[in-house]
């Protein structure tokens, strides 16, 4: 397996929602990923097999110029001058610049440094659309109005997701890509949002930190352990969890809309002594096809 990154740089807005078409967020899930490309996929005839047995990734994480930042995890650092006041700067820090991770785990960070990386974090800005429907407007009705939560990244802003892969993966990946990009990720795809360019490449700094082995791992994607895998993992665990939903955008799985099971994933920067592999589990409910819900993890070893 090979290590890599894929850049992406958003052009225009992009909507990545929570339970609400007006919630908004800057970053999107392994599953939303994964969803993108399987259904850019088959829209090419593309065999699917290779999405499901030889791919996993990361959730995208952000990058500003040329500094990658990843999740801050879920342990307990002795900063320097561990202070009521310095306790609270660390606290606001949500981001952790890659180079300086371990730095950061080994409790080697000031909080002046800390502040300075809040300070120098600017991604973009969320917003609040206005918007009007000219769908199913009754006879002698108006049209209504509705509020869309949008993010705008900065023009030397946007996010990253690791991939483990083989070449010949890779080489299915970049295809589906060329396609995605016009598609778009996330919601309000039709009204052109989410649309990138991408560049996959190399980060040594990434693959240094994947190879590490200690005795906790950090989750770098929104991931769940199977049965058997969760009774071994939980113990000793620091996690928080993240209910997963939505539609079926499928027009081959039932003639009405239909919710996909609610799912219940880890979030990235959650902490385990015994990592576990996750799956991609079925959430759909008596459908014309199997409906996919990427939850594989990808770790980062920790003293």
């Amino acid at each position: 397996m090979t290590t890599k990154i894929i850049k992406l740089t958003f052009q225009r807005p992009v909507h990545f929602g929570k339970k609400r078409l007006s919630d908004g967020e800057a970053t999107f899930a392994a599953d939303t990923f994964f969803s993108g490309l399987y259904i850019e996929a088959l829209a090419m005839g593309m065999d699917s097999e290779w999405l499901l047995s030889d791919l996993v990734i990361s959730d995208s994480f952000p990058y500003i110029d040329e500094t990658l930042y990843l999740p801050k995890p879920l342990i307990k650092i002795e900063a320097q001058a561990n202070d009521e006041t310095n306790r609270k700067v660390f606290k606001k820090l949500n981001h952790i610049p890659v180079a300086a991770y371990h730095e950061y785990l080994a409790g080697r960070i000031t909080a002046s440094q800390a502040k300075l990386w809040a300070d120098q974090f600017e991604l973009g800005d969320s917003l609040l659309s206005d918007k009007v429907s000219l769908m199913d407007i009754p006879a002698g009705g108006e049209s209504r109005p509705y509020a869309v939560g949008t993010y705008h990244y900065k023009p030397n802003a946007g996010l990253y997701i690791i991939v483990e892969a083989t070449d010949d993966v890779f080489d299915k990946l970049s295809r589906v890509m060329e396609f995605l990009q016009y598609s778009g990720l996330g919601g309000k795809r039709s009204a052109g949002y989410g649309r990138f360019t991408y560049e996959l490449t190399t980060d040594d700094t990434i693959v240094e930190l994947l190879a590490k082995k200690g005795r906790q791992a950090v989750l770098l994607s929104t991931a769940m352990a199977t049965s058997d895998e969760l009774r071994l993992a939980l113990p000793e665990s620091r996690y928080l969890l993240r209910k997963r939903t939505g539609f079926v955008q499928s027009k081959n799985y039932e003639e009405t809309l239909v919710k996909k099971k609610d799912f219940y994933s880890f979030v990235p920067g959650s902490v385990f002594t015994v990592p576990f592999d996750g799956a991609i589990f079925d959430v759909g409910e008596n459908g014309g096809h199997p409906v996919y819900r990427y939850a594989k993890a990808i770790w980062m070893g920790v003293s």
